[in-house]
């Protein structure tokens, strides 16, 4: 496994609500596990975080320390042209409706549960590249990141939208300090931030990948 440099080059930007995110070992834990389940499998998985486990077997060299273990990835390196408040809105749709709802619905509540209107906010942050430094195999993560064509939140909206992916060298330490690290492994490494709870691993949603962690500074960069 080397140092590898793999950036994204974006139509218009991404979406994302921390400055550590998108992790790239979820990226590619998400393709790893959709071709591992099938499609069918996958999906009923991600509906439900008590079938999901820590996707063990990336392409990526992994960090252990005390018990704990993480992938040598950073977070996202980028320049932020700006970031632009989106509002996205959620409406019942009948047809759908129609279709789909049991027999014998006589009431959909659209003010509350899974049928509810909304009207919710997304921070897209523009930018053409985002870089993210891994030590890992690059054919394998080259074949995986083909399939990927979006990238942060509310791809759902046409957010996130990649144009094409480019690998160089990357830089090993950048790939093993520069993300949120356990509290005792920073600590040891003279790593400093501000400490919160967070997933270092993928699935981050799940809490047997959620630890204490110091969160680095977010890097920038002028790619």
């Amino acid at each position: 496994m080397k140092p590898i440099a793999i950036t994204a080059v974006l139509y218009s930007g991404f979406v994302s609500s921390d400055p550590w995110s998108p992790a790239i070992d979820g990226i590619l834990a998400y393709w790893h596990m959709r071709e591992k389940l099938g499609p069918d499998e996958f999906s009923i998985r991600q509906g439900h975080d008590y079938q999901m486990e820590p996707v063990d077997d990336l392409p990526l060299e992994k960090i252990v320390h005390g018990g704990a273990w993480w992938y040598a990835a950073s977070s996202p390196i980028y320049k932020a042209q700006a970031t632009v408040q989106r509002h996205l809105h959620r409406r019942f749709d009948q047809t759908h409706a129609e279709k789909y709802l049991p027999e014998g619905s006589k009431k959909i509540m659209t003010k509350a549960g899974a049928y509810k209107n909304a009207r919710m906010v997304a921070s897209q942050i523009i930018t053409n590249r985002v870089t993210w430094h891994v030590i890992g195999d690059r054919e394998e993560i080259e074949r995986l990141l083909k399939q990927c064509h979006h990238i942060g939140g509310r791809v759902g909206a046409g957010f996130g939208r990649v144009r094409g992916w480019e690998f160089a060298v990357g830089v090993a330490d950048l790939a093993r300090t520069a993300r949120p690290l356990p509290a005792a492994y920073a600590v040891e490494n003279g790593i400093e931030g501000v400490e919160m709870e967070w997933g270092i691993r993928p699935p981050g949603r799940i809490a047997a990948n959620s630890f204490h962690c110091v969160m680095p500074a977010p890097a920038h960069s002028d790619l």
